[in-house]
């Protein structure tokens, strides 16, 4: 939603196709194959989780270095409250790479939960 909010007020608009339905069906997707991997083996769902949530993690600190001017863009936003007083977009979006972590952590803890079910 705060992704949605920056474009919105950037004026970026995406097309209805492209930038909505196929996310989407992609999200639905997924969430359908963790789920069925967690009813088969829930250490597969850990991992395939695990390497998404890696993958965006290193995807969004990459998309801060290779735009620093991130680094003077102020963060505003009506989920600030809610997401955290951040001073730039670049800590907007390294603080998003660190949820990335945060959850790929999660599904690692859960893999030692997960080998004796």
């Amino acid at each position: 939603m705060i992704l949605e909010e920056l474009n919105h007020k950037k004026g970026i608009r995406g097309n209805f196709f492209h930038y909505w339905l196929i996310p989407q069906v992609i999200a639905f997707l997924y969430y359908n194959i963790s789920w069925l991997l967690y009813v088969i083996r829930p250490k597969w769902s850990y991992l395939l989780n695990a390497h998404f949530e890696d993958h965006a993690e290193h995807e969004y600190m990459k998309f801060v270095a290779e735009n620093p001017a991130l680094e003077q863009e102020p963060f505003e936003s009506m989920f600030r409250e809610d997401y955290g007083r951040l001073a730039s977009l670049a800590d907007l979006f390294r603080q998003i790479g660190y949820d990335e972590r945060v959850h790929k952590l999660e599904s690692l803890a859960r893999l030692d939960v997960a080998r004796f079910q």
